[in-house]
């Protein structure tokens, strides 16, 4: 009775997490609920597990994004288009305490990763073999604004996508599964990473896991190959390269400005892309993102903490996570996803394995 107990507690807890991360965007409109159900009941009887060196960051985060909202609020931009874009350095302290709480696992983060590689070939499978109520499902999940389910010619015939706005988290649990050995789970996320497609997040997880030493360094040649095959052949012509060279064009005018530069343009505001060749508040480019929306203070103190989360964990021997963070950062600079709720969850996750105790001494928990 006592383990099916525990399997039930487990499952509901994979579960809450997964449809947190299912719902980026909040296209389900179930994100609060579970957001709500997940700090009611793991993180609300874990608030002792801040850390004074947790609060101290948190404060000094939300001190340097002011002077951006303030831009935001003055420049007339309207609260509901600030606010997506300053949930997680606001929210931090109650996703940590949760996820703290939740004592989440490798195996945890493994069956998620599992969950939402499933969704995503199903979709794919679904639109491939042309299904009576494909385009049903496909409506609803562009009226809701879940992704990208375009339908694309490529060197192998016409493809349709199947991209949700938190694909790209799938590299974080296929490294995970790769330094753990878990071949089905590794095969799983890689292979929805090729279905999105994520061509430069597949090429990167393949690069990890040639770089891996518990891999067949033959098996890691072959899987590269195959992905680079896959990645370069999916487009007839490489649209994404030239899209975001175009980006950088645009976003070495606007951060001429030297005064923007320090304090951003403000979370929610707009400028005109050519890449895009319309206005827009978001591009792929993560970190050239931040810079943008909240200046050079705040992204250098973002980046600040992400090596530094990304060295301890290399310290104290939590490889799999150091190496994942790594990854996913070097994936990000292909999509907006470095400040998102599904990134948020995985880097309190790994800094919640450092055990920081409740009441040190400055940094002591280093050592």
């Amino acid at each position: 009775m006592l383990l099916g107990k525990r399997s039930i507690s487990r499952l509901l807890k994979v579960l809450l997490f997964f449809l947190i991360i299912l719902d980026t965007g909040g296209w389900l409109g179930i994100r609060v609920y579970c957001v709500s159900a997940v700090f009611l009941l793991y993180g609300s009887r874990s608030i002792n597990k801040l850390s004074p060196l947790l609060v101290i960051c948190w404060l000094i985060g939300l001190l340097l994004i002011t002077p951006a909202i303030y831009v935001s609020y003055t420049s007339g931009i309207e609260i509901d288009k600030i606010l997506p874009w300053i949930v997680v350095p606001v929210f931090f302290p109650i996703f940590f305490v949760s996820v703290a709480g939740a004592r989440l696992n490798d195996a945890d983060i493994i069956a998620i990763g599992y969950m939402l590689s499933t969704c995503t070939l199903l979709v794919s499978l679904i639109r491939f073999l042309d299904l009576d109520f494909a385009n049903v499902l496909v409506g609803f999940l562009i009226e809701r604004d879940a992704g990208f389910f375009n339908i694309k010619e490529s060197f192998f015939g016409v493809q349709p996508d199947a991209y949700f706005k938190w694909s790209l988290f799938l590299v974080i649990p296929a490294c995970i599964a790769i330094f753990n050995k878990q071949k089905i789970s590794s095969a799983s996320n890689l292979l929805a990473l090729l279905a999105a497609p994520s061509r430069f997040g597949a090429i990167l997880v393949s690069m990890y896991l040639l770089f891996n030493s518990k891999i067949n360094r033959s098996l890691a040649v072959l899987t590269i190959l195959f992905c680079i095959f896959i990645a370069f052949g999916y487009f007839e012509q490489d649209e994404g390269v030239s899209i975001r060279t175009l980006h950088f064009n645009d976003y070495s005018n606007l951060l001429f400005d030297v005064n923007r530069l320090f304090w951003g343009y403000g979370p929610g505001s707009e400028f005109y892309s050519s890449g895009f060749q319309m206005y827009t508040d978001n591009t792929e480019i993560s970190q050239l993102e931040i810079l943008r929306k909240f200046g050079i203070y705040f992204f250098l103190f973002l980046n600040a903490v992400y090596f530094y989360v990304v060295v301890i964990a290399f310290k104290k021997n939590f490889r799999a996570h150091s190496g994942a963070l790594l990854i996913y950062y070097l994936a990000s600079i292909s999509n907006p996803v470095l400040v998102s709720i599904p990134s948020l969850i995985y880097f309190c996750y790994v800094i919640s394995l450092f055990k920081l105790d409740p009441h040190p001494r400055f940094l002591n928990f280093i050592n």
